[in-house]
């Protein structure tokens, strides 16, 4: 049990005299605290790593909410989370009538909506709004031109 929630499940088969048992189970008890330490300590990480993010998310939106127009806020708020997450490039668009529109990209005062990588980047985002969810890639298809981080 970790925090009133079961955590896991060990199942032994001892053979002892009856007269035994309370110092096995006393030893089981001493032996597993290892593992008990390890997980508190794993949900210890998660949690600390967890309010790092929301941390970081609450530092773009208060970027974007010291502008009144929405474009420039979207260019500082990109240009923010490339920096703050160390990204090669940070897109954002829109979805307008079920098609998504490309509005900001970090580093780029303009977005040629022409270009190779605007268009990568708005299939990229269509098909993750297609299936509902981030859509995480692991792998760069040769003909893209730009590092697939996994959004």
């Amino acid at each position: 049990m970790l925090d009133q929630r079961e955590a896991g499940v060990v199942a032994l088969e001892v053979v002892c005299a009856d007269s035994d048992v309370a110092s096995a189970m006393r030893e089981i008890h001493w032996g597993s605290a290892w593992l008990t330490n390890l997980l508190a300590g794993r949900e210890l990480d998660e949690a600390i790593r967890s309010r790092d993010r929301i941390g970081s998310v609450l530092e773009v939106i208060a970027v974007a909410l010291r502008h009144g127009k929405l474009q420039q806020a979207l260019f500082e708020m990109v240009n923010d989370l490339r920096q703050q997450f160390n990204c090669a490039r940070v897109a954002v668009g829109l979805v307008d009538r079920a098609r998504v529109k490309l509005v900001a990209l970090s580093e780029a005062a303009t977005i040629e909506k022409n270009t190779s990588l605007a268009k990568s980047y708005v299939r990229a985002m269509e098909e993750a709004y297609d299936h509902g969810k981030i859509v995480v890639s692991d792998t760069l298809p040769e003909s893209a031109e730009f590092p697939c981080i996994g959004n």
